[in-house]
């Protein structure tokens, strides 16, 4: 079935007639719009898989295209890397609804941190442009891994600090999508600048020292499991989130810092064939 739909949308060409070269192609379905974009080092052999394409899990998003689409196009690149650059770009301009790696960077969220005085300031966001008083750090791939260690991050902190974050919101109002908090009294080993270093992927210290600071307090004690959790979230950050973006910006000499939304994909494209 896979077989001879591949032949339809191909019309009157055929595999043979696709080159073996790096590339990207495109799917269209019937009333012109781009479904899905795929990248290849060899074009030929990449799409005769889908000539191939079994009933099964592995195959099920490419029999899905192979249902929608009634046309197909391919540009001969290069290398594979210029068709991996080539494919980010028309995923992050025309959000084909078959991807969905790449297709919603805007989503990827930053954290922010400030100190006003007395006060520590956190913030969680995915709209850079809303938040000028605060030091952004990111930007991260996983808006769940993210907010989950952030809020955690904030619900441990409450047991060592006392929240302003009614008094702050009302003063600084917040964009949607946007979470800000306010502490005052942190101890001083734990105010939002020295949070810096591991929102960087430099140092995750400072959780060993949250973790200490928490056993002092007979309220973090008393919810013993709830706070390991959170300090196991806040890891789990570290190790997928903060890490490998510190290192693919050293790898890669990557001089902006936060990474614009639109530029970490290809940030950690560079890494990947960096290291290969």
């Amino acid at each position: 079935m896979a077989r001879n739909r591949l032949e339809s949308i191909l019309g009157s060409k055929s595999l043979v007639d696709i080159p073996q070269s790096s590339g990207v192609y495109r799917f269209f379905d019937s009333g012109g719009e781009l479904i899905y974009v795929g990248k290849a080092k060899d074009l030929r052999r990449r799409l005769s898989q889908y000539k191939n394409a079994k009933r099964c899990k592995k195959h099920k998003r490419m029999r899905g295209i192979l249902k929608e689409a009634v046309r197909l196009e391919w540009d001969v690149l290069p290398n594979h890397l210029a068709a991996c650059l080539k494919e980010i770009q028309w995923i992050q301009e025309r959000r084909p609804r078959w991807n969905i790696a790449g297709a919603f960077t805007f989503r990827y969220p930053f954290v922010g941190i400030g100190q006003e005085g007395k006060l520590s300031l956190f913030c969680f966001t995915a709209s850079a442009q809303t938040i000028p008083s605060f030091e952004l750090c990111g930007v991260y791939r996983s808006r769940f891994l993210s907010s989950e260690a952030f809020f955690s991050w904030m619900k441990l902190l409450s047991f060592l600090g006392h929240s302003e974050r009614k008094r702050w919101r009302k003063d600084h109002p917040t964009a949607k999508g946007t979470y800000q908090y306010a502490f005052r009294r942190l101890p001083e080993g734990l105010l939002a600048p020295r949070w810096r270093d591991f929102l960087l992927g430099r140092d995750n210290q400072i959780l060993s020292d949250l973790s200490l600071r928490l056993l002092e307090h007979s309220s973090a004690r008393a919810k013993a499991e709830e706070v390991e959790e959170g300090l196991k979230n806040l890891r789990r950050f570290w190790e997928r989130e903060a890490l490998p973006l510190r290192r693919a910006i050293e790898t890669t000499g990557f001089s902006e810092y936060p990474v614009s939304q639109a530029e970490r994909d290809l940030l950690f494209l560079r890494y990947r064939l960096e290291r290969k």
